[in-house]
């Protein structure tokens, strides 16, 4: 993944649905809701963090409450959020 900001956008599926952002926004945990955005915020401003690349895909490690990972892909400037939880 290169290094730099990246805007952050949910993948959405070919139903019309971005299953990640809906399961983001009914997390009962607001702690944890906010610490996820908080992360993509970041990441927006090109601050990887803790990450694991597997191929084409990242892992973005989240160190609150069970431990949450974002999986994203990148496509130019976006990072495309497939799941978060």
């Amino acid at each position: 993944m290169e290094v730099g900001p990246k805007r952050p956008e949910f993948y959405v599926s070919v139903g019309g649905k971005a299953h990640a952002e809906e399961g983001l926004w009914a997390m009962q945990d607001l702690t944890a809701r906010a610490s996820i955005v908080a992360r993509l915020v970041r990441v927006g401003r090109g601050l990887l963090g803790d990450c694991e690349r597997y191929e084409a895909v990242t892992e973005l490690r989240v160190h609150f409450g069970p431990g949450y990972r974002i999986y994203v892909v990148e496509d130019g400037p976006v990072l495309v959020v497939l799941l978060c939880g």
